[in-house]
């Protein structure tokens, strides 16, 4: 019987695959306190965005998936596969701009939360 990745594989392929991006979950605040020069608080700041961030992804994935007004959507694996693109394209914007870290410390929230912010709301949102 021939291997043929079906609909029910496809998304535990993807994540399996993508798990390298959400090991390093833990190490966002250190890295954000120790190389960023944030305090405490505005690495807090940040964790209580994360959630907010969550819930419009999620609430925007399943409009997607479903369609709006019972219209039909593009379902909900499309979904699943556009969202962790959409994540890890965050990520790489993210490691993109970790190289102008030497602008100052008041430019980098507004730099390097919104890459991140996008990246781990897209890839935990479905």
């Amino acid at each position: 019987m021939p291997f043929s990745l079906n609909q029910s594989y496809l998304p535990f392929f993807l994540s399996l695959l993508l798990s390298w991006a959400t090991l390093k979950v833990k190490f966002y605040p250190l890295y954000f306190m120790v190389d960023c020069n944030m305090s405490p608080a505005e690495v807090q700041g940040i964790y209580l965005c994360v959630p907010i961030a969550m819930l419009v992804c999620g609430s925007l994935a399943t409009r997607i998936a479903s369609g709006a007004q019972g219209k039909g959507g593009i379902g909900r694996v499309q979904t699943i596969v556009l969202f962790k693109a959409l994540g890890v394209a965050s990520l790489f914007i993210f490691i993109f701009l970790q190289r102008f870290r030497d602008l100052g410390r008041y430019a980098l929230p507004f730099l390097l939360v919104p890459p991140f912010l996008l990246s781990t709301s897209f890839t935990d949102a479905t």
